[in-house]
């Protein structure tokens, strides 16, 4: 944005609408619809990256200036995404692709494992939540050095990496350490956790009893 009326109804930061946090008058900014599903986002420089989840799925890239949105790769239930700088990271219902964010149909599949959840990164390797085999498995970026970190007695769903720390719901809220991958309760049973967040502090949403919330670690 370059004032106030390109976007968010009067708030344009360092050339970007809303940024860094919309001001409490902002109006969202519409920059896409009509997706199925939509999981996610994530974003690139000036893309944001959204999973539809359907069997006939996507990737949709959409530009954050609104100008436009692409169904940028096809994907059969993605489930979660994570990106870093070189590229897109995708769970799917077959196993955890990566897509050059120049090039995708340079996509390659980093590991064939079935019922992708929740996924993460560290800076040379990528974390996820395997729903269906109840576990939670990594493998470096480069398609090498597969591991199971965890086999659970629940199916892991949503996944947080935070550095070393690795944070995922499994009708509980669950966490490991990547140094020593022994898995210890954040937050027990029966409470079902369906969404984890990271803002510098660690969110998730909770589910017991009928009620729902959303907390914070202290």
């Amino acid at each position: 944005c370059g004032q106030a009326d390109d976007c968010c109804a009067g708030h344009c930061s360092a050339g970007l609408c809303g940024a860094p946090l919309c001001a409490p008058d902002d109006v969202p900014v519409t920059l896409a619809d009509g997706i199925v599903w939509p999981i996610g986002p994530v974003v690139h420089g000036a893309y944001v990256y959204i999973a539809s989840y359907d069997e006939d799925g996507a990737v949709y890239r959409v530009r954050r200036d609104g100008a436009g949105a692409e169904r940028w790769i096809d994907l059969v239930w993605p489930h979660d995404i994570a990106t870093d700088a070189e590229r897109v990271y995708v769970t799917t219902d077959a196993g955890v692709v990566a897509i050059p964010h120049d090039d995708p149909d340079a996509a390659e599949v980093l590991s064939s494992t079935f019922g992708g959840a929740g996924v993460g990164l560290t800076a040379t390797r990528v974390v996820w939540a395997e729903y269906f085999g109840k576990a939670v498995r990594a493998v470096d970026k480069d398609g090498t050095g597969g591991v199971t970190l965890a086999d659970l007695d629940a199916s892991p769903f949503r996944l947080q990496v935070r550095g070393q720390r690795v944070v995922f719901t499994a009708h509980g809220l669950y966490e490991l350490s990547l140094d020593n991958p022994t898995t210890s309760l954040v937050e027990p049973a029966p409470v079902r956790s369906f969404a984890i967040a990271d803002d510098g502090a660690l969110w998730w949403s909770r589910n017991q009893g009928g009620s729902h919330e959303v907390v914070s670690e202290t």
